[in-house]
């Protein structure tokens, strides 16, 4: 299952230039996704900033899917210890 399958919906960019910058750094991206970066860098230049820097590591994580990632975050929490 592809991340832009899971997009149901996006932000509208609040500066539409730093939208637009997004835009083009992830070009070949699927429309959603480049919908919902777009719309994330165009509202917070703190988000903008990290894309940004992580650019590389995003489209890598956005070509393998949601499940990788949430493989690794329920990992992460089976091996936590309860405080009781």
């Amino acid at each position: 299952m592809s991340f832009a399958s899971q997009i149901s919906r996006s932000p509208r960019p609040f500066d539409a230039d730093r939208g637009a910058e997004i835009r083009q750094l992830f070009d070949g991206q699927p429309p959603e996704v480049l919908d919902l970066l777009a719309g994330t860098g165009g509202c917070s230049p703190y988000l903008k900033s990290l894309m940004e820097r992580d650019a590389d590591w995003l489209r890598a994580s956005l070509a393998a899917g949601i499940e990788p990632a949430l493989r690794g975050v329920t990992q992460h929490a089976e091996t936590l210890e309860l405080d009781g």
